[in-house]
């Protein structure tokens, strides 16, 4: 399983993106250029390089193999290698990535700002809740977005994010942990599910790794990162 987590400072579309646009597909393309806000077209545009950036360097795959099928409210598929998952989650500044030749994944990343505890009744489980109201102030709004981002990647995964009943699922539940891990960045708190062999660790990523993958190894399949 391969874990990259990539954050930026600034949410202001540049040239740089500009010309990274040509390194997607024009479906893609389309896609993210109809947001209004370059923030959010920046987080698509990264989420889906950061994406193919990790195939082609982890897996066999060359670029003709990155064929993905994508519909509203479903997780992406790679239609070339069904075998290969991967799933991606994306917050203010920041894009956490997961590809997993061998087994189904999903992920989902935060930003650890003041929780909204009054949510909590309508998507979280009783036990969930009652773990988190027992915790001192600083570790509720730990324990809450670890909670959360565990929940997220635990539906991604199984692709019931937008059809389940939220409050059904308890990731403290053994049959339901024993597939989440957890870990913090800076001021994000991310989480993965998968059939865990041992924990993921993370590769951290820039934008200018992601450049430099792009624009000075896209016909060689060399990976121009810091390892």
């Amino acid at each position: 399983m391969y874990t990259y987590f990539l954050s930026f400072l600034s949410d202001t579309w540049t040239p740089i993106e500009e010309d990274l646009l040509a390194y997607i597909s024009p479906k893609r393309r389309a896609h993210l250029l109809r947001y209004v806000h370059p923030a959010d077209r920046k987080l698509s545009l990264y989420a889906a390089l950061l994406t193919r950036m990790i195939l082609l360097i982890h897996t066999p795959l060359t670029w003709k193999d990155l064929q993905f099928h994508s519909e509203d409210n479903h997780k992406p598929s790679l239609i070339t290698n069904p075998s290969i998952d991967f799933n991606f989650s994306h917050t203010r500044n920041a894009v956490l990535c997961c590809v997993s030749p061998n087994t189904t994944v999903g992920v989902d990343v935060e930003t650890c700002e003041k929780a909204p505890f009054e949510i909590m009744d309508t998507v979280f489980h009783p036990d969930e809740i009652a773990y988190i109201s027992a915790a001192t102030d600083k570790e509720k709004q730990e324990r809450f977005f670890r909670i959360w981002t565990q929940k997220e990647a635990y539906t991604k995964r199984n692709g019931t994010v937008l059809v389940c009943n939220l409050t059904d699922i308890n990731t403290l539940s053994p049959s339901v942990s024993n597939s989440l891990y957890s870990f913090k960045i800076n001021q994000y708190t991310c989480s993965v599910c998968s059939d865990l062999v041992h924990p993921p660790v993370p590769k951290i990523v820039s934008t200018q790794d992601v450049l430099q993958f792009f624009t000075l190894s896209s016909n060689t399949k060399t990976p121009i990162i810091r390892r």
